[in-house]
């Protein structure tokens, strides 16, 4: 009677344990329910008490840049329903006839995705253009949605960007820029010739074919044996375009030496007679050799510079101060800073201000 009595409680035990967690294994199951459809970011979780279709692109707004007129700009819209409902694309409406739109599938179940593949033939004009595609679907909280394709119409051909900069660079380095000549025309863009100075320059033309674009790279690289200073050159490209038959583009860049002063301009406000000008000159060196100023000079007679050399931080400071029989007023010049670097021999820092009577 004791074992029987023993197993009866036993079985009592396991009855009640599986009364007790057979909410808790339905309670998970519900959770992993709700969490099968992944949200995007800013998306609340939809609870089983509102049944939706959610709508989400990808994107809304596709921007073509340059294209040339009458061309077809193509573009894909994709989409997700992270509804937990199925998703009906009721219809689609163009803002214009020069597009068509289509969607790959009018219902979309929960999780799903889709397309909307757009075709727009751009005007025969220059032009900034602009079109939409509204989408109207059984999202409640947003029946309509609008797409954007937009974009600048020009005729023949682009240059993106028009001018340029490579920036600043040290002396010995090297830099590479891209320009990018877009054909706009049906007629193919040729280059005829090319003039650029080999002595800092060189230049590699490549054609590419992108989405909805195509033309000629211009690949600029700067030479090591670019001088100290500020670099101002312009390469030319002779083309088999009637109205474009010569293509200039500016390229700058500044070519940073071993030596660099601050400030570039000394403008020191309001002083009066015979004061010490509160701003100081610096030059400092990225090389370890002694940085040598030989001479400052400046050509207001009545300010006098005077440099100092800081051997600890291997930097030379050009101190500054006004006479006391200066004329009252306002001034500007130049002050001129000689050093013996073979490529940076001389600095014009410009200097200006106004000098007032002391008052006594």
């Amino acid at each position: 009677m004791g074992v029987e009595k023993l197993i009866s409680t036993i079985g009592i035990i396991f009855l009640s344990l599986t009364i007790i967690l057979l909410p808790c294994s339905t309670g998970v199951t519900a959770s992993k329910q709700n969490e099968s459809i992944p949200q995007p970011n800013g998306l609340s979780p939809v609870s089983h008490e509102r049944s939706i279709p959610i709508l989400v692109f990808e994107d809304s707004i596709y921007d073509f840049g340059i294209s040339g007129p009458k061309e077809k700009i193509t573009h894909t819209f994709k989409f997700t329903n992270y509804g937990t409902v199925p998703l009906q694309i009721t219809r689609i409406h163009p803002s214009c006839g020069c597009m068509v739109a289509l969607v790959s599938s009018k219902d979309i179940p929960p999780g799903g995705h889709g397309e909307i593949n757009a075709t727009f033939e751009t005007k025969e004009y220059e032009s900034e253009q602009v079109e939409t595609i509204t989408v109207y679907s059984n999202d409640t909280d947003k029946p309509e949605t609008e797409l954007i394709i937009r974009g600048k119409i020009k005729t023949e051909i682009a240059i993106v960007p028009q001018g340029l900069h490579l920036g600043n660079i040290e002396k010995g380095k090297t830099a590479v820029g891209r320009v990018k000549i877009f054909q706009l025309s049906q007629k193919p863009l040729i280059l005829e010739k090319v003039e650029v100075n080999e002595r800092f320059l060189t230049i590699k033309t490549s054609r590419f074919r992108e989405e909805n674009q195509r033309g000629i790279n211009i690949d600029v690289t700067l030479r090591p044996e670019a001088q100290v200073g500020e670099l101002r050159e312009v390469i030319t490209f002779h083309t088999n375009l009637k109205k474009r038959p010569r293509i200039d583009i500016p390229i700058w860049a500044n070519i940073l030496g071993k030596i660099i002063v601050q400030p570039k301009a000394l403008s020191f406000g309001t002083v009066s007679k015979g004061d010490k000008i509160p701003q100081t000159i610096i030059l400092t060196s990225s090389e370890e050799t002694r940085l040598r100023v030989l001479k400052v000079t400046c050509d207001l007679p009545f300010i006098h510079v005077s440099p100092f050399f800081d051997e600890k931080h291997n930097i030379v400071k050009i101190y500054a101060n006004v006479d006391k029989i200066s004329p009252a007023g306002r001034c500007s010049g130049r002050i001129d800073i000689y050093t013996d670097d073979p490529d940076q021999g001389v600095f014009h820092v410009p200097v200006n201000g106004v000098i007032q009577r002391r008052i006594k």
